[in-house]
């Protein structure tokens, strides 16, 4: 009796343990699916200006990959421009955005990041301009998108920028936030 009492337990605590390890891993699973954190406070570089932590503008493909993972192929467009998109998605306040990075020349010149909102979200965005605002000071510049009632603001720093802009539609909100470098995108 002692011997079975022992067997059942100990397969009873094995049990237990796989559902232990496997919760763990659902839950690595989970966390992980939500993308990486979106650091805009830590988008100014004192001596560089505006740029994403840990990657310096002119940066290479492969180093930039080494940073912000990167499918192998992107889209090419005239004058050596190639956009290549971000592997994962980054998360801000609740929301998820996609990646981009754009090369000039084979230089790493800009990084975009791209929400795509509901319609109603627009104080999602507001919270951005008063966040950014905040880290920042007021924008040098604020204009009107082209398409539709957007707006689009613009902090400078040297030949870096940081722009906020939106593109509304009647489905959907869509908020861009972009650093770039108009030393690389000028050569």
């Amino acid at each position: 009796m002692y011997t079975h009492m022992n067997t059942h337990t100990a397969a009873r605590g094995k049990r237990i343990l796989a559902m232990a390890i496997s919760l763990l891993l659902l839950l690595g699973v989970a966390c992980s699916s939500d993308g990486a954190g979106l650091p805009v406070e830590k988008f100014m570089d004192s001596t560089a200006g505006y740029q994403y932590p840990g990657l310096p503008w002119a940066s290479s493909q492969e180093d930039t990959a080494k940073v912000i993972p990167m499918e192998e192929k992107g889209d090419s467009y005239g004058g050596g421009q190639i956009v290549y998109p971000a592997r994962q998605q980054f998360t801000l306040d609740g929301q998820t955005a996609s990646g981009e990075a754009e090369f000039f020349k084979d230089k790493l010149g800009s990084l975009e990041f791209k929400f795509v909102l509901g319609s109603d979200d627009s104080e999602w965005y507001e919270a951005r301009v008063e966040d950014l605002t905040k880290l920042y000071g007021d924008p040098e510049e604020r204009s009107e998108t082209a398409v539709g009632n957007g707006e689009k603001y613009t902090w400078r720093k040297g030949d870096t920028q940081l722009q906020l802009y939106s593109v509304p539609s009647a489905k959907k909100l869509t908020v861009s936030i972009k650093l770039l470098s108009t030393a690389v995108i000028g050569q």
